[in-house]
């Protein structure tokens, strides 16, 4: 009769295994929800700035922010105005909105062309297509 008491050397390993495979499923499912999280985040934060510019530039012509100056085109595309934006009674100022915020809007290129884009921690946010967009080096 076999009186054998605990588990074999096979069967700890097996059941480590077992955990190993489970804990490397968890990681890369909750990273990937991090990562989703905080793009969501950004794309959030980019909106709610969008509103704010877009409610500046319904009362006036440019917006000054960091010293660029932005307008919207004629297709309504937010874009850096070639002109010199000194006229204050139409310039909505960087001053309207708070300087961590404004210090985060900036023009850099993405797929070679000048984009306004919003900075939030990793992701760069169009704030004319509310997309998060990759930013060519520089």
């Amino acid at each position: 009769m076999n009186t054998r008491k605990g588990f074999t050397l096979v069967e700890l390993l097996v059941v480590i295994a077992i955990l190993a495979i489970l804990a490397t499923v968890s990681v890369v499912g909750y990273t990937a929800f991090i990562q989703g999280a905080e793009e969501q985040a950004a794309i959030t934060e980019a909106d709610q700035i969008k509103g704010t510019i877009d409610a500046g530039l319904t009362l006036k012509k440019y917006i000054d922010i960091n010293g660029t100056v932005y307008t919207r085109n004629t297709s309504g595309k937010l874009e850096v105005y070639s002109g010199d934006g000194a006229d204050d009674d139409n310039t909505f100022k960087a001053t309207d909105i708070d300087a961590t915020t404004a210090a985060k809007i900036k023009v850099v290129k993405v797929g070679g062309v000048d984009t306004v884009v919003y900075h939030s921690g990793d992701y760069h946010v169009d704030l004319n297509t509310g997309k998060v967009v990759t930013v060519n080096a520089q």
